[in-house]
């Protein structure tokens, strides 16, 4: 299977988990399913305008849809090396993003044994499909270089 196709299925894996967490969340209180909703679509377009703009692969997203997304925020590519902190933003996002819902998914074993599998699976998918085909050599998660 192609690597988009790795790249789609793990986007939906992720998308399904945070849709689980909305779902979680709107049943314990509105407030919490729109503003984690809202948390995490802030959250995804700060990591693409910070690290997806700057991917040398960006036409050839492996993910799809984070590529033209990255295009429509920043349209000239400047690539360049990521820097701390670009990295460390990156990262605190996408954990806070995923981590965040723990504090009330833990009330429903069902929602966040489906939560994890979700995550699990997409990272799982990332990292044995989407990553080694991606020429990125500047992204930390890229085997361009080995």
């Amino acid at each position: 299977m192609p690597a988009r196709v790795h790249g789609v299925l793990s986007l939906v894996a992720f998308a399904g988990a945070v849709a689980i967490a909305v779902w979680v969340g709107w049943r314990e209180s509105s407030a919490l399913g729109i503003g984690y909703a809202a948390f995490a679509l802030v959250s995804l377009l700060a990591v693409v305008a910070i690290f997806c703009a700057k991917c040398a692969a960006r036409d050839r997203c492996g993910h799809v849809v984070l590529g033209p997304i990255a295009r429509l925020i920043r349209k000239e590519l400047k690539v360049s090396p990521y820097t701390t902190p670009e990295l460390t933003l990156t990262s605190i996002l996408l954990g806070l993003t995923f981590l965040l819902p723990l504090g009330w998914l833990w009330r429903s074993p069902l929602a966040l044994g489906v939560y994890a599998l979700f995550l699990i699976l997409g990272a799982i998918d990332i990292g044995a499909r989407v990553c080694p085909a991606c020429t990125n050599a500047a992204c930390p998660l890229s085997r361009a270089n080995s």
